[in-house]
């Protein structure tokens, strides 16, 4: 697609493995626009997908400091975004060379955060801030956000819509909660993170994260802190860096909680700056009571249970392997729960897969391990190309002429393995025999005590015998050591003659051991604590209103957080500004029962995944709902 039919070029702005943006000045015109196309002709259904969303997210936005979007259009099948032009340059650009001073970058970060705040106001995250995707012109001091590409709806980031796998998004500002490692859902403040990055990167010239390895990187945003910015830059004040230190806070919770306190804090130096020429000298606002609900992403009253999933970790690491079962009802917390080891397998270096078990399709190739195993290979295919040749190098020094075995059950190996065909003298009992051989071998390629393997397989409720199959080849086999397999399932819809049963009692009798795990209703404290974080008082302040959300939700961790939702939004539960405290209507509360309020919640919230699926189905892109 280079150059582009009909236009000139004047210059190229940005240029990725994917995507080309340019300035440039079409036939007949005088004055210049941005284009946005894709580097290679014939992109893939999902690449047109996301233009069509930006081009659809822009045009609903507007938005001073949002890039307009003027038109979207195809040339020889491929998109093409025209978007305004207001002359200067990327961040990235402008700023490589030499930072910005104190003042100018107060001024920029207000320009920043003020469109970004009216983004959120809209129920929009854009999930790519980077020193790339914001352009800045120092004369006319205008400033847009670009590249929304990425951006999601706020209920679209809790469950509906894919990202991306994190190793293709730009991993210098990749959020703990993008890199998929984490139980934190992402929501809008994962663009302050990323936020906390660029401005890191204005002050010092540097990311605070730099690796050619990806999984470095994601470690790296993980568990590592950044050096100091005055190593590089000493005169930055220390309230600045606090707000820095704030926005890359690896726990969303502690980060800044709207754009409206980091707005506040940004104004303030600058009217200080501004007035004396001297670094500001006073503490960062607290960003507690900004007048949005903010219900915590930490897991209460559980600690125990991850205790427990801990101790399984690391025994399957240093001696062998481990099975952990976890039960509970629904919307006690079992994926959550799970979820939240994510992070301590990786400061292990191990692999973390999973997949789930779905009511309505009970295929043994696309459900549970098989699911898993794909994500796997996935992680694989998008990783450096130097790990990418030595992972496929055991593969194939395991499956020999055998790979073609799995391949029904995991397409994305037909990449990886050299064997595309069987033998032709292999008859169909033959393969049968011979696959639970070539599966185990494939499986212990990715286990060892450097890496352990954790395979979390979930809603086991709904299993066949013949998808449990899998599971029973993993946790009987000697040869595959150094795995913990966590399997979670809805105990009150197993009953006693459910497959699941005898599955248990043979992998005991092979030696492998199994820990269970029962999920309860939370306690009072833990709710009663919940609900004083997610409203920033103390807990003392909102007994009366912890006790009528434990009666209604009767201890059940989603639908607690429902319930806090619901009320918020029926105005039962609100912040008075004058006062600067949360207030009630605590009869009113009293009146909402779980019968009718959270089971028509949790309806109505299937119902619009299942319109958003079909929806981008019939566009060609795809979704996962967890």
């Amino acid at each position: 697609m280079e150059p582009l039919p009909g236009y000139q070029n004047i210059r190229i702005l940005s240029k990725s493995e994917t995507t080309i943006v340019s300035r440039a000045l079409a036939e007949g015109k005088t004055t210049p626009c941005i284009l946005k196309y894709p580097r290679y002709e014939s992109p893939d259904a999902s690449h047109n997908t996301g233009y069509q969303r930006e081009y659809e997210t822009l045009r609903s936005l507007d938005i001073p400091g949002v890039i307009s979007p003027f038109e979207l259009y195809s040339i020889n099948q491929s998109p093409v975004l025209l978007l305004e032009d207001i002359g200067g340059d990327s961040l990235k650009i402008l700023f490589s060379q030499k930072p910005p001073s104190l003042k100018d970058f107060l001024k920029i970060a207000i320009k920043i955060v003020t469109p970004l705040k009216q983004v959120h106001s809209a129920e929009i995250i854009h999930n790519h801030l980077t020193p790339d995707n914001i352009i800045y012109n120092p004369k006319s001091c205008e400033l847009r956000l670009i590249d929304f590409t990425l951006a999601s709806k706020y209920h679209e980031a809790h469950s509906a819509v894919a990202l991306p796998n994190p190793l293709m998004l730009d991993l210098f500002c990749l959020s703990p909660e993008q890199t998929g490692r984490m139980s934190t859902a992402i929501d809008y403040r994962t663009d302050f993170y990323s936020l906390g990055v660029t401005f890191y990167w204005m002050l010092t010239g540097n990311f605070p994260f730099s690796s050619s390895d990806p999984l470095n990187m994601i470690h790296s945003h993980l568990a590592e802190h950044p050096p100091e910015i005055r190593e590089t830059n000493p005169n930055i004040p220390k309230p600045v860096i606090a707000m820095i230190t704030r926005l890359m806070a690896k726990n969303p919770d502690e980060r800044y909680q709207s754009c409206q306190a980091l707005e506040a804090d940004l104004k303030k130096w600058l009217g200080q700056v501004e007035k004396s020429d001297i670094a500001p000298v006073f503490t960062p606002l607290s960003s507690s009571n900004t007048g949005a609900l903010q219900i915590p992403s930490h897991i209460y009253g559980r600690n125990d249970e991850k205790n427990t999933l801990l101790t399984a970790l690391g025994q399957a690491g240093t001696s062998g392997k481990e099975l952990v079962m976890i039960s509970g009802a629904a919307g006690m917390g079992k994926t959550a729960l799970v979820r939240n080891l994510k992070k301590s397998v990786t400061e292990r270096n191990g692999f973390f897969i999973s997949g789930k078990f779905n009511q309505f399709h009970n295929d043994i190739n696309s459900n549970g391990v098989p699911h898993a195993l794909r994500t796997l290979i996935e992680e694989l295919l998008t990783g450096e190309e130097y790990q990418f040749k030595q992972w496929k190098e055991k593969i194939n020094q395991v499956l020999k002429e055998n790979g073609a075995l799995l391949l029904e059950m995991i397409p994305e190996l037909a990449i990886i393995t050299d064997s595309q065909d069987l033998p032709a003298e292999l008859h169909d009992e033959e393969k049968k025999q011979l696959f639970p051989f070539v599966f185990q071998n494939f499986i212990a390629v990715f286990t060892s005590k450097e890496h352990p393997l954790t395979i979390f397989i979930d809603d086991l409720q709904w299993a066949t015998a013949a998808s449990l199959e899998l599971v029973r080849l993993i946790a009987i086999a000697d040869e595959i050591q150094h795995v913990l397999i966590i399997g979670a399932y809805r105990d009150d819809e197993v009953e006693s003659n459910h497959p699941l049963l005898p599955l248990l009692q043979e992998i005991q009798k092979s030696g492998t051991k199994i820990t269970n795990i029962a999920l309860s209703p939370l306690e009072y404290p833990d709710i009663h604590l919940l609900v004083a974080n997610s409203i920033h008082q103390e807990p003392e302040q909102c007994d009366p209103l912890a006790k009528a959300v434990a009666a209604s939700s009767m201890g059940n961790p989603f639908f607690i957080t429902e319930l806090l939702t619901s009320i918020n939004k029926r105005n039962y539960l609100w912040f008075n500004f004058q006062k600067q405290i949360w207030e009630w209507d605590i009869e009113s509360i009293g009146k909402l029962k779980v019968s009718d309020k959270v089971v028509p919640l949790v309806v109505d919230r299937i119902l619009s995944q299942k319109r958003v699926h079909a929806k981008l189905k019939s566009t060609g892109g795809s979704i996962l709902i967890i």
